[in-house]
């Protein structure tokens, strides 16, 4: 893997100083930075599989794993990559694209981190109620990247429910939303058989219910932020990927970004 340093210098004081600069920054161009590379148009997603491997399983990389799309049921789902961090730092074959994000992803799902690899997959279960059947309905959210800059890239993830959806979810609040940037990678890259989504960088916000629910009914939630860029990623092919669950864990709903060129 092509070896990748990552940003370990703590974020709060950064991002204090560098969102007023960028989403100043973005403000100038927002609709047309944030329509070129965002969920907009987009199925609804109602499944994410995620992959994780550690980073001294060199052929967990380097096998063929089933791709995404849509499963037999015909939903539409997504696929995303975590390399894990291993005991052997730096002499691990896959170091160099190791994320302590996924030891932290890997804690909120309860599970330890592999020897090799494991894949979970989960459904949209919002209230107990399964994902929209009408895979083309309006989704109840949105997520969009915007430009590079001095080696941050900012997103955002907005997450709007009807009133009856948000009634759903009152006895199972607060809500963590997870905003992964992520690279695509196409097949053949560094050896892997299949196109891969690698995840660079994660945000984790908690969502309450206060000041979110609208006079109407209506629950609705945003963040935007920048985002560090790992060194050696390419910024023309990040997209970011996100997901809203509830307090149980369950899945509120899940979406992905396509750029202009990927369309």
């Amino acid at each position: 893997m092509t070896s990748i340093a990552f940003d370990t210098v703590d974020r709060g004081a950064v991002f204090r100083h560098l969102c007023a600069v960028l989403i100043a920054l973005f403000g100038l161009s927002a609709a047309q930075a944030q329509s070129s590379c965002s969920s907009d148009g987009q199925a609804v997603q109602s499944a994410i599989i995620e992959r994780f491997m550690s980073a001294d399983c060199a052929s967990c990389w380097t096998a063929r794993v089933a791709q995404a799309g849509r499963s037999q049921l015909g939903m539409s789902q997504i696929a995303v990559d975590w390399i894990v961090p291993s005991a052997s730092g730096d002499d691990a074959p896959l170091s160099g694209a190791a994320n302590r994000d996924a030891l932290a992803r890997l804690a909120a799902l309860g599970l330890p981190a592999p020897a090799a690899s494991l894949q979970r997959r989960s459904l949209v279960n919002l209230g107990g109620a399964a994902a929209p059947s009408n895979p083309r309905g309006k989704p109840p959210m949105r997520v969009a990247r915007g430009i590079a800059l001095n080696g941050y890239m900012g997103a955002s993830i907005e997450l709007n429910l009807p009133p009856r959806q948000a009634k759903a979810l009152q006895s199972a609040l607060p809500l963590t939303a997870w905003l992964l940037l992520v690279e695509e990678l196409p097949p053949g890259t560094e050896g892997s058989p299949v196109a891969r989504l690698l995840v660079r960088n994660a945000l984790v916000q908690t969502w309450a219910a206060a000041g979110a629910l609208a006079a109407d009914g209506t629950l609705r939630w945003a963040e935007s932020r920048p985002m560090s860029i790992a060194a050696g990623a390419n910024p023309d092919r990040l997209r970011v990927v996100g997901w809203v669950e509830d307090a149980r864990r369950r899945l509120v709903a899940v979406a992905a970004s396509v750029c202009d060129h990927q369309k």
